[in-house]
């Protein structure tokens, strides 16, 4: 088993890559198994480890963002309802129905007197 420790560490950024700099690192390999090997300590400097990140799928996602039905109005909720199919579209339904039922219960109420 290999450790690395360090006393300093940063993250650089470039475009599409990321990097985890650790200066001053130390590696420590261990044994597995407790007194069947070598224990050994060394001193290598700075350690450059990649990183996959994925930030330019983020920056498409943030520059692109996509309503959720529970973002949407009456209308375009009942537009988004039309044009999906299955588990989406019986969703899409509930929650237009649920909002419609909620704007007009007091209403209801106030109409009775209660």
């Amino acid at each position: 088993m290999r450790l690395i420790t360090s006393t300093q560490g940063r993250v650089d950024t470039a475009d599409e890559s990321s990097e985890l700099v650790l200066e001053n690192a130390s590696v420590s390999t261990l044994p597995m198994m407790p007194g069947a090997g070598k224990y050994i300590s060394e001193s290598i400097g700075e350690v450059r480890l990649a990183i996959k990140t994925k930030r330019g799928d983020l920056i498409d996602k943030l520059q692109k963002p996509e309503l959720t039905p529970e973002e949407l109005g009456l209308s375009q909720l009942s537009t988004y309802a039309a044009s999906k199919e299955g588990k989406d579209r019986v969703e899409a339904e509930l929650i237009w129905q649920r909002r419609l039922l909620l704007s007009i219960t007091p209403f209801i109420f106030a109409c009775s007197g209660r």
